[in-house]
This record gives structure tokens, sequence and C-alpha cells, in this order.
């Protein structure tokens, strides 16, 4: 992946952790199409992803209750699914679900990635060892989210879900405030992804 990445961020991404893990979750998730189907190709050609995945969109802001569970809307818990992915990725202030079939794809690359070196293992490791592949809502629609979660993500009471193409975060409101981006950065990104 490394070869990939390199002619398009040059060694800012190599020698700077945080930039290397934000274009690893962009070179993994990838780019959207319409519909459903989400497809993905390297800057190199070689490693293309194109099935169907669960599709997110949309924001409700809920409340956690005294035993830290949270009200999962039910259009977001249908296209979860019964089991799915609870992580607390150290690249976003923030937790995040995955259907279970996202989570394997993404697995899928990671398991293809010609380059495993200390980088690689260093991000991956920080990544997944966070992460909870056997969540379920329980009859009421509620997700427990462990107070490891809670205070890694500054959930305390008030949380906003965002459905964010292929997966759901669960932010902090303030959180969530602080990271929008300014209209000038917002209008460079629309521009840039044909969105304008």
């Amino acid at each position: 992946m490394m070869r990939f990445l390199t002619p398009a961020l040059g060694s800012r991404a190599l020698g700077n952790p945080p930039l290397l893990a934000q274009t690893l979750v962009r070179f993994l998730i990838g780019a959207y199409s319409g519909g459903n189907r989400c497809h993905y190709e390297s800057p190199g050609g070689g490693l293309s992803l194109d099935r169907e995945f669960p599709r997110f969109a949309g924001s409700w802001k809920h409340s956690l209750d005294q035993k830290g569970r949270l009200v999962v809307p039910s259009r977001v818990r249908e296209r979860l699914g019964s089991i799915f992915v609870l992580t607390a990725p150290p690249f976003v202030p923030c937790l995040v679900l995955y259907p279970l079939v996202t989570w394997r794809a993404i697995g899928e690359q990671l398991a293809r990635e010609p380059l495993k070196d200390d980088e690689y293992w260093e991000v991956v490791r920080d990544w997944t060892r966070h992460a909870d592949d056997e969540v379920a809502c329980d009859v009421q629609g509620r997700l427990s989210i462990p107070t490891t979660y809670r205070n890694k993500a500054g959930l305390e009471r008030d949380v906003e879900i965002v459905g964010a193409q292929t997966r759901v975060e669960l932010w902090d409101p303030q959180r969530l405030e602080a990271a929008r981006p300014d209209a000038d950065t917002a209008k460079r990104v629309a521009a840039r992804l044909s969105l304008l």
C-alpha cells in the first residue's frame, strides 16, 4: 500500500503517523458511487473492491441512559444487521459502527496489502485492538457502550449518531461541531469530488 500512497502524498504520509492513519482509512474505505455499491480501485490499479454495502446517511440526537446504553434508530439497526462491529479508531475522536460485511471487506483488503512493515502493523494493531466484532442491540434497540469506549470518544450523555456512507459514527456533539470543515475547505473538497 505504501507504494500507492507515496505518489499521492509523498513522504508526508510516511513520516507522519496521524496522516498515515487518515490516509490508510481513506484507502481502506475507498470512494463511493451511486446506489448501494461501493467501488474502490487503488491508484496503482491493482487492488479493487466491488460489492454491495449497507449505506447510511442522516443524523439523530439521543442520550445515554445511566447504564451507558444508547437507543439506535430502527432504520440504522436494520442496515447494521443483528450483529455488527463497534470500534474506537485512534485516528478519529468518535466511535464507529460497521456492518459485518463492511468490516470483513476491510479485513480482506488489509490481508492483501503486500507491504506489511512496522508502520502498517502499528496502525492496524492500534485500530483493531479497539474493536468489538460481536456487538448487538437489545430487544429495545439499545446499544450498550462500554465505559472505556465512552471515555475514548468523550461520550457523557448526549450523543449524535451520524450516517457516514458505509459506517455509522457516534459523536459527542461538541466534538462533532469542532470537527466541521470551514466553508473554504468544504467547497474545495466538494469540487474535488465533483459535487458542485
